[in-house]
């Protein structure tokens, strides 16, 4: 199932939060929903369907996090990005298992956590555990959830940078099929992209459709925040390529809207 990350993972309570999340092989449309089943492994919390990308964690700063991890592959897994930021710990599950993870949320941010059953970077992935991707974010005290959380992932049939015979997708799906927004004039938008690929991203078409420079590429496993205030008449933006897991400093973009 596409995760268009709108809905917040667990059970939040006195500052601790609380879910269950399972490591699974499972069948995923990044077409038509109807339209073409590729097998992949991906995350999805106990009890419901397998998500691509995997469920939103998403907390107050300060909040306690724990969690299990069960792996129902018959290969063993590594889990990265269940941690304080800047942790190089990674969770090891082994088939059939269940690992414990706890720790404190203290840095706002926007970061994704990932997993492979082969390779210890994400930038190496390429197969059937390439989608293994879920965004973490944690927000400051008194801020509203008022964004859009972008996941951009890629499946190919070789690995390492420059992978040709590839899918690139958004929230878990290919153009045309990535979401549509519309937006009226003077609306303010907050977006938060996080590249989970093995490649930089920048697509000319939105950049200049937002008033941006072209010229700008962003690294693969990176995150970005852009705020942007629309302008002109109102905008139809498609979620078709641009950037983005580290924090990264927020920028503040003003868009023309094309006439």
């Amino acid at each position: 199932m596409a995760n268009q990350n709108h809905a917040p993972a667990g059970v939040l309570r006195d500052s601790v939060l609380s879910f269950h999340l399972e490591i699974a092989k499972g069948e995923w449309h990044p077409e038509d929903d109807a339209g073409i089943a590729l097998a992949v492994y991906a995350f999805g919390e106990s009890g419901r369907p397998l998500q691509n990308p995997g469920p939103l964690i998403r907390v107050p700063q300060g909040t306690e996090i724990r969690a299990s991890l069960h792996n129902s592959l018959t290969v063993p897994t590594t889990v990265h990005g269940l941690m304080e930021p800047g942790s190089d710990d990674a969770v090891h599950v082994a088939p059939g298992a269940t690992e414990p993870v706890s720790f404190k949320a203290t840095t706002p941010g926007v970061y994704f956590y990932w997993g492979a059953a082969e390779v210890e970077d994400v930038k190496l992935r390429y197969g059937i555990d390439s989608e293994l991707t879920g965004a973490l974010v944690v927000d400051p005290p008194g801020q509203i959830a008022d964004d859009e959380i972008f996941v951009m992932e890629m499946i190919s049939e070789h690995a390492g940078l420059s992978s040709r015979q590839t899918l690139a997708t958004i929230n878990g799906k290919s153009w045309p099929f990535t979401q549509r927004f519309q937006y009226k004039i003077g609306q303010r938008v907050h977006w938060r992209w996080i590249n989970a690929t093995n490649e930089p991203h920048a697509d000319p078409r939105i950049y200049a459709a937002m008033g941006w420079p072209s010229t700008s590429e962003h690294r693969g496993a990176e995150s970005r925040n852009i705020t942007l205030r629309v302008l002109g008449p109102a905008l139809k933006a498609k979620t078709h390529g641009i950037d983005s897991c580290r924090p990264t400093k927020e920028l503040d973009q003003s868009a023309q809207a094309p006439r």
